[in-house]
């Protein structure tokens, strides 16, 4: 198994309660948006799913990219290493996420996003690409490895991002535990 994403079959492919939600949001023109997702906003159903594994939702965002547009290269988190999201991709099948590793002695750079977090980023030419996937609904994720997303189609692609903590911690869920965790849930490994 890649150390980068995994499918899951948690038997939801859809966790927001408005199935209209993305029509509200304001898209009109940009190449990306970033956007809060309020945690009233999704299915009782899923927030039972986390509880029964003793985790709760951290906060959870929405990404929108444009049609032949995509995300720019970056690491939601670099402490604790490792982290992950779990992402519903809503898009014609044909979209991507890269992932890269830094150059020897290369740092990131820590910035500020657009809904008052942190994420870190480097020059494109001073990294090299180590996995690359199309990601389903729903996939675990290793966010804090540098990853950017290709759109080539002629769609929008929309993400649901939700990020776990264990109950007791507070900090986000590392990619290990979750290996762990969700194992029995993975398909196509």
């Amino acid at each position: 198994m890649n150390q980068y994403c995994v499918d899951l079959d948690i038997g939801q492919e859809y966790i927001l309660k408005d199935k209209f939600y993305f029509d509200k949001l304001k898209v009109d023109g940009v190449p990306a948006a970033h956007f809060y997702l309020p945690l009233e906003e999704i299915t009782e159903e899923f927030k039972t799913w986390v509880d029964e594994h003793d985790l709760r939702i951290r906060y959870s965002e929405i990404f929108y990219s444009s049609p032949n547009g995509g995300i720019f290269m970056h690491s939601d988190e670099v402490d604790p290493p490792n982290c992950c999201k779990i992402n519903w991709i809503y898009d014609q099948g044909d979209t991507w996420i890269n992932w890269y590793m830094p150059h020897p002695g290369v740092e990131l750079t820590k910035q500020n996003n657009t809904i008052g977090g942190l994420y870190w980023d480097c020059p494109p030419d001073q990294c090299e690409r180590v996995h690359r996937a199309k990601v389903g609904k729903p996939s675990l994720l290793n966010v804090s490895v540098l990853h950017d997303i290709e759109n080539p189609t002629e769609h929008p692609r929309w993400c649901i991002s939700i990020v776990l903590q264990e109950k007791t911690a507070d900090k986000r869920l590392e990619w290990h535990k979750a290996i762990e965790l969700f194992g029995p849930y993975f398909k196509n490994v």
